[in-house]
C-alpha cells in the first residue's frame, strides 16, 4: 500500500496500535499525533455491546442498544458509554412465551448448527425447548452442510456480539423469545399483516401473490402496510345534514337510510 500528500500537508502515518486498532494519525505541533480514523470500528469490537446488547450500524453514530425486552444491566455505566455489562431480560421467560422476529441481525455468536430443518421444523426446535432463547434460519450456499442446503441456528445461552445492519449487507431475521409475549397473539397479529396488504382497495397497491406465499411459508413480515382497509366506514354528510332537517310528522312516520358499515 502506498500513499501520497500534498505540498505543505502536516505529517501522517498509518499506525497498528498494541490494542488491535489500525489507526490514520496527522501530526499537530501543540497536540501531538492526532486520530483521523481508526479501524475497526466500534461495533466490530467483539462483544462491545455485552450480553443481549445490540450494536446498531444503521445510525450515522454506530451505538449499542438492548435487544427488545431487556435493559441495561449497569444503567449508569450504561449512560456513561460503557457496555461490556450488556442488557437483562425485564422479566423471566416461561417455557410458553412467544418469539418476537428482529429483521436486519447480523446472527449473534456461539449458536448451536441443526441441520436438515425447513424454517417451521427450525421454529418448532426452539419452541419445543425451554433453554432456547432465539433461532435465525437462512439460505447458505457453502460447503459446511454437507448438501443440506438450509441452515438452522439455535441459542441456548446469552446472546453475544449482536449487529443490527438492516439493509447494509446481508443479514437474517432473528427470532428472539420475549418474556410476556402470547405465541398465539403473535401468530394472530403476524396472519393479519400478511393478509391485510391483499384486500386493498387499489389493486396496484397489493402484493404478489409469490410474495404472500413466501411470507406464509416462512414466517416474514415483510409486506408492506396496508394503507386502509377496502370497506371503511364513511360517513355521509349530505345524509346526515338531510336527517337534521327532517321534521317529525304527527303521524311519526320513521324514515331509515340504509348505508355500508
Amino acid at each position: 500500500m502506498s500513499y501520497g500528500l500534498s505540498d505543505g500537508a502536516a505529517p501522517t502515518r498509518f499506525v497498528l496500535a498494541y490494542s488491535g486498532e489500525y489507526r490514520l494519525e496527522s501530526w499537530r505541533p501543540s497536540s501531538g499525533w492526532a486520530i483521523l480514523a481508526k479501524w475497526p470500528g466500534k461495533c466490530s469490537v467483539y462483544g462491545y455491546c455485552g450480553p443481549y446488547g445490540c450494536c446498531d450500524n444503521t445510525m450515522v453514530d454506530p451505538t449499542c442498544k438492548c435487544l427488545d425486552g431487556f435493559e441495561p444491566a449497569n444503567l449508569q455505566d450504561w449512560n456513561r458509554g460503557r457496555f461490556s455489562q450488556g442488557c437483562r431480560r425485564k422479566e423471566m421467560l416461561r417455557c410458553n412465551d412467544g418469539f418476537m422476529s428482529l429483521p436486519g441481525i447480523k446472527s449473534p455468536d456461539k449458536f448451536v448448527l441443526v441441520n436438515n430443518r425447513n424454517f417451521k421444523e427450525c421454529a418448532a426446535e426452539c419452541a419445543a425447548n425451554c433453554s432456547c432463547v432465539a433461532y435465525a434460519y437462512a439460505n447458505l450456499s457453502t460447503s459446511e452442510t454437507k448438501g443440506d442446503g438450509t441452515r438452522c441456528l439455535v441459542w441456548t445461552g446469552d446472546l453475544f456480539d449482536t449487529e443490527k445492519w438492516g439493509d447494509l449487507l446481508p443479514t437474517e431475521t432473528l427470532y428472539l423469545r420475549i418474556a410476556g409475549l402470547d405465541a398465539g397473539t403473535r401468530e394472530k397479529a403476524s396472519a393479519l399483516k400478511i393478509v391485510l396488504p391483499t384486500v386493498l382497495e387499489n389493486p396496484d397497491d397489493r402484493p404478489l401473490m409469490p410474495s404472500v406465499v413466501f411470507a406464509l411459508e416462512n414466517g416474514s413480515n415483510s409486506l408492506p402496510a396496508p394503507n386502509q382497509p377496502a370497506y371503511f366506514a364513511q360517513r355521509n354528510n349530505d345524509m346526515a345534514r338531510l336527517r337534521e332537517n327532517i321534521q317529525n310528522s304527527m303521524n311519526t312516520i320513521t324514515i331509515t337510510a340504509v348505508e355500508g358499515r
